[in-house]
């Protein structure tokens, strides 16, 4: 019992924090504002996370496992029968859904992810490091079973083009999901996704 309320209290902390970094920026978030919010001694805090660095990066680390459960897939499910060129569209586009929705729905994630990375200290800059090169990793190994495939030009520039779909793909999550969440422009997360999934598709220059 002990430790089931111990695993509540570390939860309820993160849930706080999160609400504080989103809403104040890593530098301004103090560790009083998250136990003024979670109604719990500043000490506690400190049973569980030795900092406030300390209690970012643990954030930022979960964020990094959430995203990969998002867009977790087997390749086995999109081959088949299946024209190989509608697979390719199929397998692209989940990924990029699943981000989408990643971001989309938690504000404060989205807030953290995308925002909080700019003018940090090389120490935390590292945490927010480990998610964009997750996702870079990701974009790179798909990029290399459409090579595979003959989907993408084996003459493409891997990491150039890897870095270019990472950096659109975080810009545009950036002033849709954080900026202008209000004015998203599209009927659903999935009509977004389309849309998202074509550029890409022509900016790796797909099919041809």
């Amino acid at each position: 019992m002990a430790y089931k309320k111990s695993e509540q209290t570390k939860e309820k902390i993160l849930l706080c924090a999160e609400k504080v970094f989103s809403a104040k920026g890593y530098y301004e978030a103090q560790i009083s504002d998250i136990a003024r919010l979670a109604k719990i001694a500043k000490g506690t805090i400190y049973q569980y996370f030795e900092s406030k660095e300390a209690l970012f990066v643990f954030l930022i680390e979960r964020y990094v496992e959430q995203w990969e459960s998002y867009v977790s897939l087997s390749l086995d499910d999109f081959l088949g029968d299946v024209n190989p060129q509608e697979s390719a569209h199929k397998y692209l586009h989940h990924r990029i859904e699943k981000t989408m929705i990643f971001f989309s729905e938690n504000q404060d994630r989205a807030n953290i992810v995308l925002r909080v990375g700019l003018g940090l200290r090389d120490d935390i800059e590292s945490a927010i490091k480990i998610f964009e090169n997750k996702i870079m990793e990701a974009i790179i190994r798909d990029i290399k079973i459409g090579q595979r495939f003959g989907h993408i030009s084996k003459n493409l520039n891997i990491e150039l083009a890897g870095n270019a779909i990472l950096g659109g793909i975080l810009r545009i999550s950036y002033f849709y999901f954080v900026l202008k969440q209000e004015t998203f422009g599209f009927g659903n997360v999935d009509d977004f996704s389309n849309e998202v999934v074509l550029l890409i598709e022509n900016t790796l220059a797909m099919y041809k």
